[in-house]
């Protein structure tokens, strides 16, 4: 008993370490550059939304005040908590960096304690110290943007649903599906592409469990994300007198998702709206057809380019969109590229935590455990989607600290491999001469 205490005592200052760590690296870029951590996107979109939110009662998108169904509100609301207390000016606005920090470490948190119960200790202690440092993740901490949130409720989904399909009993596995089904509703109100994850989640679990499983987890998902939803649901139908149960915005990401490389600017601005690329058009104050009018474009242009040059279209909706979303995960965020959060070392990282992942999920593979084939699903799930629309890295960047999970383990399998060669080669008796 002494000894098992002795190694949780030490997990825990290793926990705590990496924990401190975070947190300096984390708060360092807010202090020192805290007016450059802009996109002069849909963080500065967000921010208004909260200060619009708390000033007027109003759910509204942008520079407008009216409702909206452009974005999902729990960010916002979010935000809106943290805005009601600090103001929406500079105090208002580092308070919100702030509550990203903590959502960050809260993170590194819950992902120790899930991969401790999936794997082992040490690879636990190895997935906190990535998830500590990696570059990005320290960058997106200080960023208003949903990654912050949805990373977290992401890690808390996996492992909600890990105990609720390994539970001991009945009881205990029933609060596990609740709070499971709890958080896909959050997840759903953070970004509608969460929809779909009861059926993908319902998938993973025939798979590795039996179809019993996998369609009673569906079903009761399924209805709590419905119970969590309604209120968005009646919402929108009060203003806008229609059943809106997600979002009316997938115009604009399809639309740019036609450009090469993302690079919607190629051909220059547009005489009439000049801070839009050029052809892309909007109705003022109406964001539904705008965004009918966004998906029209869109799809004229995808059927215009398959017609010049349907080889390249193939090639970017295959492989250069797969590869910009996960092998070039860092591009997006050059704009605020900071000095001592370089780019290219970091990518080189990055690069490096992806190979190591595939050598984690092979092992994982052939051990047959079943969060492995959960992370699979999900994980060509949300590449699929991204697939049809933009292919932006902030996307599958809530992924990313389960598949780092795959590269410590990765790491992890291989010291002991090289531990356990050394002592065998120190105990083998010498050589007869």
């Amino acid at each position: 008993m002494p000894i098992r205490s002795g190694l949780f005592l030490k997990e825990w200052r290793w926990l705590a370490f990496w924990l401190i760590a975070g947190a300096i690296v984390r708060l360092a870029p807010i202090i020192l550059d805290g007016s450059r951590l802009w996109l002069e996107s849909d963080d500065e979109a967000y921010f208004r939304s909260a200060a619009m939110l708390v000033e007027t009662g109003t759910f509204s998108y942008s520079a407008h005040n009216l409702p909206t169904v452009f974005i999902m509100p729990l960010y916002p609301a979010l935000l809106a908590a943290v805005v009601s207390l600090f103001g929406n000016g500079e105090w208002g606005a580092l308070a919100s960096r702030l509550s990203g920090v903590i959502l960050s470490l809260a993170t590194i948190t819950l992902l120790h304690h899930m991969v401790s119960q999936q794997f082992d200790r040490k690879t636990a202690v190895f997935t906190a110290a990535i998830w500590a440092i990696y570059p990005p993740a320290i960058l997106v901490s200080g960023l208003l943007l949903t990654e912050t949130l949805y990373t977290f409720l992401t890690v808390l989904f996996f492992y909600s649903l890990q105990m609720a399909s390994t539970g001991v009993s009945t009881q205990q596995r029933f609060r596990w599906e609740l709070l499971s089904g709890f958080t896909l509703g959050f997840m759903t109100l953070t970004r509608p592409v969460s929809a779909l994850l009861p059926f993908v989640a319902a998938a993973a679990l025939s798979f590795s469990h039996g179809w019993r499983k996998g369609l009673r987890y569906g079903a009761s998902a399924l209805i709590i994300v419905g119970l969590v939803m309604t209120p968005w649901i009646v919402r929108n139908y009060i203003h806008f007198d229609r059943v809106i149960p997600l979002t009316l915005a997938s115009g604009n990401p399809f639309l740019t998702g036609t450009y090469y490389d993302v690079n919607i600017w190629v051909n220059g601005r547009d005489p009439e709206f000049p801070d839009w690329p050029l052809g892309w058009k909007r109705v003022p104050g109406d964001e539904i057809a705008t965004d009918e009018i966004l998906m029209n474009t869109g799809i004229e242009r995808l059927l215009s380019l398959w017609g010049q040059e349907p080889e390249k279209v193939l090639h970017w909706y295959t492989v250069g969109k797969l590869k910009y979303m996960w092998w070039d995960h860092l591009s997006m965020w050059k704009s605020i590229e900071l000095p001592y959060l370089p780019i290219e070392p970091s990518l080189v990282l990055h690069r490096l935590l992806l190979l190591l992942a595939a050598g984690g999920l092979m092992i994982a593979l052939r051990q047959k455990r079943a969060e492995a084939l959960l992370f699979i699903f999900a994980a060509l799930y949300f590449t699929a989607i991204h697939l049809v629309y933009t292919p932006l890295p902030r996307y599958v960047f809530p992924l990313l600290p389960l598949l780092f999970s795959l590269s410590a383990y990765f790491l992890e399998r291989s010291l002991e491999t090289v531990s356990e060669f050394l002592i065998r080669l120190r105990r083998r008796p010498p050589t007869p001469t």
